[in-house]
């Protein structure tokens, strides 16, 4: 795959990319490249990160070191932040952005201080399905229970999918799901939910399968409802889109639900020169092919469904360009 990697970067200066082949070839050689993580150490995100950091580098010219570092705060957003505004312009700074990173843009939420169209995306290791989660103590199985009584949803701030996914159903499927906000992230919300602190959490299926096999295998959850792609292995459980029977409704969730089309996004910072944003694409392509990397994956339970960078793109400027008919509409959702 490295040599394959190669060839890709060998092929664009053929054609006059970036500054010649020799510079290209040499750039990343003796540099260290900084992944930022804008999630908690052991959670998902960190877990993915991580796990493409081991492989990056070796599919990159010149094999930089490759250093993740945790960045927190305000759901991800202080590492997006950082990543286009003080982040080197030279590919030298990576990041795992939040998966909700053009809702957030499109809303106008305080605190944003990037342009996700300016950055550079490298790609993405896998697209997720949010679920929604109770404790099997709960007393909670269903869509219909949710509607019977009320749910307590633990989170960390509006600004996740999964505070969304909780005001979607209750405006469109009748649902009493009260969200409790200022968990830290994922282990505490976990954590809440086996103490019956609350009964509901939203989650990336990918999550559980990484963090909480065990709930899944000793059946200590129930899945009520998927939102996003929909998943052949929680066959039975309804999709949040699926239910809702108006089109413009329907129009109004892709807003929201192109978090779960980005997945757990890779990019670098604004004005990287091209010839390096293809090196680094090149690389985490092929690291996407790698048997070794795949293995691993496999072992952590994480499911690989590779987005491409070029497709990450089409994705911002389509998201970006949603009416502010329908913006408003999705806003008036989630205030």
């Amino acid at each position: 795959m490295r040599v394959w990697a190669r060839g890709v970067v060998a092929a664009l200066a053929a054609y006059g990319v970036g500054h010649g082949p020799a510079h290209a070839e040499d750039f990343f050689r003796g540099k260290t490249i900084s992944f930022l993580i804008g999630h908690e150490p052991g959670g998902e995100y960190d877990t993915h990160a991580r796990l493409i950091a081991r492989y990056l580098s070796e599919h990159l010219p010149g094999t930089p070191a490759m250093v993740p570092q945790n960045m927190l705060g305000a759901s991800g957003m202080r590492a997006t932040n950082f990543l286009y505004n003080q982040a080197p312009r030279d590919g030298t700074t990576i990041g795992m952005v939040a998966e909700n990173i053009l809702q957030n843009q499109a809303f106008g939420d305080p605190g944003i201080q990037y342009d996700a169209a300016k950055l550079n995306w490298i790609g993405s290791m896998t697209r997720t399905s949010e679920i929604m989660i109770t404790w099997h103590t709960s007393g909670i199985k269903t869509v219909d229970d949710a509607r019977k009584r009320e749910v307590v949803l633990g989170t960390s701030t509006k600004l996740t999918l999964h505070y969304v996914m909780s005001q979607v159903m209750n405006e469109f499927l009748g649902t009493k799901i009260r969200v409790v906000t200022g968990y830290k992230g994922g282990s505490d919300m976990s954590l809440a939910v086996e103490r019956g602190e609350v009964d509901a959490r939203v989650v990336a299926w990918s999550a559980i399968k990484t963090t909480k096999p065990e709930w899944v295998a000793t059946k200590k959850i129930n899945v009520i409802a998927q939102m996003g792609p929909t998943l052949e292995e929680l066959h039975g459980v309804p999709n949040v889109e699926d239910l809702v029977t108006r089109p413009e409704d329907r129009e109004v969730i892709e807003i929201f639900t192109s978090a779960n089309r980005l997945g757990r996004p890779v990019a670098t910072a604004p004005e990287v020169p091209k010839d390096r944003v293809d090196m680094l694409r090149a690389a985490f392509d092929a690291t996407m092919a790698d048997t070794r990397f795949l293995r691993d994956a496999e072992h952590a339970h994480i499911e690989v469904m590779p987005v491409k960078g070029v497709d990450m793109e089409k994705e911002t400027r389509q998201v970006l360009a949603t009416s502010p008919e329908l913006i408003e509409r999705a806003k008036a959702l989630v205030r």
